[in-house]
Order: structure tokens, then C-alpha cells, then sequence
């Protein structure tokens, strides 16, 4: 017995030593947990999603989120702030936004969704530059999509209007100053007031003599 004990020793020392230490898990990235719905924003408005009920990190890793809009050029402005993400209407037409979700080690996960921005109903001004003093009366012609609830622009102007091929013929009265308002009509959208068009057809001073309307310039503003 005692001859053997160095012999179980020697094998000992001389046998390998296996670590239990498991080696850690590859990274995985984020991955999408469901679709982000289609939205419907108001020009101008805002509107929100949160974009952690969208996207999960399999190793419970913390999430940076990020997006943009991918139309051009864009109809709307997006930002995150943590989770959230702000959509805010600029012009009204459909476009498609990308969000996105990345770990700390930059492996993510995106998903693009469609965004509708809707147009923002109000009152449309009529504004005429022209040069001539002493107007006493105008008649101009605004074309355009729908307009409602025509009305005269300023305090002293009195409006008659009837409707013409594609929009409204509108006879103004009063102190015609360059620069009035002549007009207020309702639209369905006040961020596109570049769907009118309007022009100076006659002209009259206050003694009722006809002017030349040939320098006078009528914008539609907001």
C-alpha cells in the first residue's frame, strides 16, 4: 500500500484539469415583436407611438430607437425621445416612416409603416396688392378645390359672390387700401394654400371710374 500511494499521486498531478466555466452567449439582436400600425396625423399636429411595445432585445438588453421618414419631399417631421416617437403633420399626402431599435453593441431591428397626414380645415385669406389709389371696388376670381362660408376680409368691405367654373367670382365694395384683405374663405386645408389661384378682373375708383387691373397681384395666404 504505501508503494502505490506515490504512483496515485504521479497520476493526479499528471492528469488535465478541466474548467467548468461556460463561455458566454453570442449577442443576439433586437427583433420586432408586431407591426407599428398605419397612422393618421392632422397637418400641423402631433401624434405618438411607442416604439418599446414594438421591438424587443432577446438578452434584455436596453434598446436605442430611432426614425425617418422616407418620403420626398417629407409630409411629415419625426423625432424619439427615449421610446417615444413624435410624428408631427406638415403637408397633406400619404408617406411611409422607418423605426428602428439598436442594442449597445449596434445589432438592431427596423420596420418601416405608413403614416396619412390629413388636412387642417380653416379660413383662407384674399390678400390684393395693387397700386391704384382711392379703389372703391373689385372683382375678383379665386379657383380651387371646395370653398365655404365666403366672406368679406376686412371691417368696411361688404362681399357678393356666386359661384364660377372651378371656384368663386366674388364683387368686393369699400376702401380698397394695396395690400387688403379682400376675402375669407373656409378650406378643407389651410396648409396648402397653394391649391388656389386667384385674379383681379375689374377694378373701379371711388368716383366709379374703371381701373386698370393689369398691376394688380391677388395671393391666397393663410
Amino acid at each position: 500500500m504505501k508503494r502505490g500511494a506515490p504512483l496515485l499521486a504521479a497520476i493526479a498531478v499528471a492528469a488535465p484539469v478541466y474548467s467548468c466555466e461556460r463561455k458566454p452567449e453570442p449577442n443576439r439582436p433586437p427583433e420586432s415583436t408586431g407591426a407599428i400600425p398605419a397612422q393618421e396625423v392632422v397637418a400641423t399636429d402631433t401624434t405618438t407611438v411607442d416604439l418599446s411595445a414594438y421591438f424587443e432585445d432577446p438578452d434584455g438588453d436596453e434598446l436605442t430607437y430611432a426614425a425617418v421618414s422616407l418620403t420626398r419631399p417629407p409630409l411629415t417631421t419625426v423625432s424619439v425621445v427615449g421610446a417615444t416617437l413624435r410624428i408631427v403633420g406638415v403637408k397633406r399626402g400619404r408617406t411611409t416612416i422607418s423605426a428602428s431599435a439598436a442594442d449597445p453593441e449596434g445589432l438592431g431591428a427596423s420596420q418601416t409603416f405608413a403614416a396619412t397626414v390629413l388636412g387642417k380645415p380653416g379660413f383662407l385669406q384674399v390678400r390684393l396688392s395693387y397700386d391704384e389709389e382711392d379703389v372703391g371696388a373689385v372683382v375678383v376670381l379665386v379657383e380651387g378645390p371646395s370653398m365655404d362660408s365666403v366672406r368679406a376680409g376686412e371691417a368696411g368691405l361688404e362681399a357678393y359672390h356666386a359661384p364660377d367654373s372651378g371656384g368663386v367670382r366674388a364683387f368686393v365694395a369699400g376702401t380698397v387700401a394695396d395690400g387688403a384683405t379682400v376675402l375669407r374663405f373656409w378650406s378643407e386645408d389651410v396648409t396648402a394654400p397653394g391649391d388656389y389661384r386667384g385674379s383681379l378682373l375689374e377694378a373701379a375708383g371711388k368716383d366709379y371710374g374703371q381701373r386698370p387691373v393689369e398691376s394688380g397681384t391677388v395671393a391666397i395666404e393663410k
